[in-house]
């Protein structure tokens, strides 16, 4: 019997281990406090995860 070929794995490629997101956090709100996120989220043109995280990242950018 012939062997299987293996195929191309398909996508984008995989990101180097410092890049790689492996955390989660989970956060209670409103419907109401969600939409607004989901609002800014749509207006920027980023994901909900990227807008929230977008304070986080930026005070950690000013900081020494």
């Amino acid at each position: 019997m012939a062997k299987a070929k293996k195929h191309k794995r398909m996508g984008r490629h995989p990101k180097p281990p410092a890049e790689r997101c492996s955390a989660q956090v989970l956060v209670h709100m409103t419907g109401a406090e969600r939409k607004a996120v989901e609002v800014a989220a749509g207006k920027s043109g980023d994901t909900l995860s990227v807008t929230m995280m977008r304070p986080w990242r930026e005070r950690k950018e000013e900081q020494p």
